[in-house]
């Protein structure tokens, strides 16, 4: 059996949830883009090096912007970017934004990917605890080194994916309450997360906090700055599908977005059709574009 849920659950109406209408994800991507800006700006100022990824890079190419029904942002920054980035950001802009993390610390340098919150907005999931701190966010997902060594590259990702299965299956567990609520409506979604929950019973005894820090660190393992290869373990497509030649991948080209210059990596193409597919350039019709729902907004 496989326990992929996430584009699942993007494909479910959890009970309580609203679609968003064209003119709310309009003002949402207005605010996301300067959120945007402003990272890019704080990155040029201290000399750090930020590419457009995921969804973000695909609407880039392929829409010169957002794709239209799409309201987030993603981010990608290699992890020695990434620590300077944690340190210094909160000290300039912290009365715009603040950071979210897979959980609460005190040194988001060593989190495996981060969320740059903007004060002020609420943007609530059915997977948001009711005591979290939610906002309109842009993700920035950590670029690792990862090891020459075939074997050791092997333990590195094999090792990213059960640790990852555990932390969900965990989360899941912690949530069940208002997850078995929510998604109530799709009896095969249901299912697969209530087997999440129940290996997240086996995992009891070990604090969640426990099982992120161990995340972050797997993650993080190789230190090779000149590594052949790098990972995005927190992708869409996980480690393995994620991984890519240091050089050219992390060579930046600019391309527009909403009229704005940003960075992508100039191995764009591998990268997207990698997490897309060799089709990429073509539009989805109606019923294959992701939905986008929220139980709560403000902005």
């Amino acid at each position: 059996m496989k326990l992929e849920t996430e584009n699942m659950m993007k494909s479910v109406t959890a009970e309580g949830e609203i679609a968003l209408s064209s003119e709310q994800i309009k003002q949402i991507q207005a605010i996301n883009l300067q959120t945007s800006i402003d990272i890019q700006e704080f990155c040029q100022k201290h000399k750090l090096t930020v590419y457009l990824g995921g969804g973000t890079a695909l609407g880039a190419i392929r829409h010169h912007g957002f794709i239209p029904w799409d309201d987030d942002v993603d981010l990608n920054m290699t992890r020695k970017d990434f620590i300077q980035f944690t340190r210094l950001f909160l000290q300039e802009y912290g009365d715009r934004y603040s950071f979210r993390s897979t959980r609460p610390m005190d040194d988001y340098s060593k989190a495996s990917f981060l969320k740059v919150v903007r004060r002020n907005t609420v943007y609530r999931r059915p997977l948001d605890l009711p005591d979290e701190e939610t906002g309109l966010w842009v993700d920035i997902w950590v670029v690792e080194n990862t090891f020459n060594h075939p074997l050791l590259r092997k333990i590195h990702g094999y090792g990213c994916y059960f640790i990852s299965g555990m932390v969900a299956c965990k989360s899941y567990n912690k949530r069940w309450l208002q997850v078995s609520e929510y998604y109530a409506c799709n009896k095969e979604l249901l299912k697969l997360l209530r087997v999440k929950r129940n290996i997240g019973y086996l995992l009891l005894f070990v604090p969640l906090n426990v099982l992120l820090r161990l995340e972050d660190f797997w993650f993080a393992l190789c230190n090779d700055q000149d590594s052949r290869y790098v990972s995005i373990p927190h992708g869409r497509r996980k480690f393995f599908k994620e991984m890519f030649e240091r050089y050219p991948y992390l060579n930046p080209i600019s391309v527009e977005f909403e009229g704005i210059e940003f960075q992508v990596s100039e191995a764009y193409d591998t990268y997207l059709t990698r997490l897309y597919g060799k089709d990429y350039m073509q539009v989805p019709p109606v019923e294959k574009r992701e939905k986008h729902t929220v139980l709560e907004l403000k902005y």
